[in-house]
């Protein structure tokens, strides 16, 4: 064991903030401790940072080259949150946003919390039945998208049964309200200085997530659990005077939210916004705006690596890269590594339950940096992990592979309305379940390696398997299904099901795929394919045997 590794070890044992059976094998990040903010929301947390930079400009659309200022950032979010309290949404209440990036993002989401608010996103290839579903299970009250989404969010909002208000981006149409009139409010009902947050105890957003396992559940981040996170992951975010980056991760993701916009305001960085992914469009973007940093995810760093296109642009102002959100082939690394030497590349780890960062590379600079082939870097300061056997729950040390088990400032308050599955994933002493598996080696740094839980990752978005297997259940030509991940070089994950035909059925493949891409969003549909069988393996508590099912998969291939 390395003196590093001691000396986090002999620390924690002596540590009063914790107390530790001599069984317990955890490890504290070794980067040192900070301290946060404990009065402020966490817009204003934001804001406050912000405020530095008054005549810069913080956002920039990559389509049109609009620009807005740090300045019209802090006024703008006071506007909407005026706006909002004069139709009386306050403290507590859910506003959804439903829309691919617009510049505007950011001053929706924190006008919504600066009003008390709470926060919801949902992706915007959601069909009307998936929104709805969310929409009803946080209790949504008001609702904004854009004009090209309106059908399918007022379908949506109609049968959630609890949205009063829609508003458009972009227009106004009969039966909606239109977000410029909140961005043009005074801002003289802003409630921010009468809304004291309670940091610990507020919710500031419920974001849906898989979690382990099951269908998606609304996770509970509270601006204690936000203002922490942003604080323990700028200790390992090197500061870059003049820094550009690109905006093309969704922001109704957890990524794009916290360490994609909540980064770049913190340091007063200029960020430019695309509306949703396209390659010219988006070494377009680089070249144009000479950009300097990039936050992406595996299958745009393949794209990177791999496809000649790039080698047209001019990319010669970017110099480093963080990549997060799934897993990343070493061979992708290398290929990248290889085309790119100038550029830092580093990776992180992490998930919407703990806010969302729980480790990243260190600063170039640090005497904790490391070149590490496939890790996902340090664990963030104030966060423990311990590695336990996934079997006997034993603990386990360095070296050695088995289940994360993290706790610190930035784990969830829990998942809404859902207190049984919050006691399943986080235990009496705070512990929180991943349910990835990997390992801690001598020098403190992260290996992922595998995942137990049943979550399909497809280039970075959660696919819930229970979630497909019930929908194919209300297929007419369905008996039973199962489904599971079949890997991909490109998109990391695909979804694969394993289908009995109902007696007389003579549907094919191509018929069920075809049914269950018409009622869900892109990423889940069956792109594995579908594979008929006699029976699903099931235990006898009737539980699916997908690892039978995996096993099926390996042998075809």
């Amino acid at each position: 064991m390395s003196a590093a590794v001691q000396r986090i070890f002999a620390g924690l044992r002596s540590s009063s903030t914790y107390r530790l059976s001599r069984s317990l094998a955890s490890f504290r990040s070794p980067l040192p401790e900070i301290n946060f903010p404990k009065d402020l929301s966490y817009p204003e947390y934001i804001l406050s940072k912000c405020d530095r930079y008054p005549d810069r400009r913080a956002i920039v659309c990559a389509n049109t080259g609009r620009g807005i200022s740090y300045r019209d950032l802090r006024a703008g979010t006071a506007s909407v949150a005026s706006g909002l309290s004069r139709l009386g949404f306050g403290r507590g209440d859910v506003m959804c946003l439903y829309s691919h990036n617009f510049p505007e993002f950011p001053t929706a989401m924190y006008g919504i919390m600066s009003a008390g608010g709470i926060l919801t996103t949902a992706n915007p290839d959601y069909t009307a039945a998936e929104l709805a579903n969310q929409l009803k299970d946080c209790k949504c009250k008001f609702l904004l998208t854009t004009k090209d989404k309106l059908a399918v969010a007022a379908e949506a909002a109609k049968a959630s049964g609890c949205v009063k208000e829609i508003f458009l981006v972009d227009d106004k149409e009969p039966g909606t309200r239109c977000f410029k009139d909140l961005l043009d409010d005074d801002g003289k009902s802003n409630p921010s200085g009468s809304f004291k947050v309670d940091q610990d105890n507020d919710i500031a957003a419920i974001l849906y997530s898989s979690g382990t396992t099951g269908l998606p559940k609304g996770v509970m981040l509270s601006h204690r659990n936000l203002v922490g996170n942003v604080e323990q992951s700028l200790t390992c975010v090197e500061y870059c005077e003049g820094e550009k980056l690109i905006g093309v991760l969704p922001f109704y993701h957890v990524y794009g939210q916290v360490p994609v916009l909540a980064f770049t305001f913190c340091y007063g960085y200029e960020i430019a916004i695309m509306t949703r992914f396209d390659p010219v469009k988006y070494l377009e973007t680089l070249q144009n705006y000479k950009l300097t940093a990039i936050h992406i995810v595996p299958p745009i760093l393949l794209f990177m690596a791999a496809h000649p296109m790039v080698e047209k642009y001019d990319l010669s102002a970017l110099n480093k890269i963080c990549c997060a959100a799934a897993p990343l082939r070493v061979e992708t690394e290398d290929a990248f590594r290889k085309k790119f030497p100038n550029i830092d590349l580093t990776q992180g780890w992490g998930m919407t339950e703990i806010s969302p960062v729980g480790s990243v590379t260190p600063l170039r600079q640090s005497r904790w940096r490391r070149q590490k082939r496939g890790s996902v870097g340090l664990l963030v300061p104030n966060m423990e992990i311990r590695v336990v056997d996934p079997d006997t729950g034993k603990d386990l040390g360095p070296g050695e592979t088995g289940q994360f088990l993290v706790r610190g400032i930035n784990v969830m308050k829990g998942y809404y309305g859902n207190p049984k599955a919050t006691a399943e994933s986080i235990d009496p002493e705070g512990w929180f379940a991943t349910g990835d598996v990997g390992m801690v080696d001598e020098d403190a740094y992260l290996f992922i390696s595998d995942r137990l839980k049943e979550l399909i990752k497809v280039k970075g978005l959660q696919v819930a398997p229970a979630e497909l297997e019930a929908l194919l259940l209300d297929c007419p030509d369905v008996a039973d299904a199962g489904v599971v991940a079949q890997p991909d070089e490109r998109a990391g994950e695909l979804p694969v099901a394993f289908v009995v035909r109902r007696e007389g059925s003579r549907a094919s493949e191509a018929d069920i795929q075809r049914w269950v891409a018409e009622r869900v969003a892109p990423h889940k549909r069956l792109e594995g394919g579908v594979r008929f069988i006699d029976a699903v393996p099931k235990a006898a508590s009737g539980k699916i045997l997908r690892k039978n099912l995996r096993a099926m998969l390996t042998e075809q291939a």
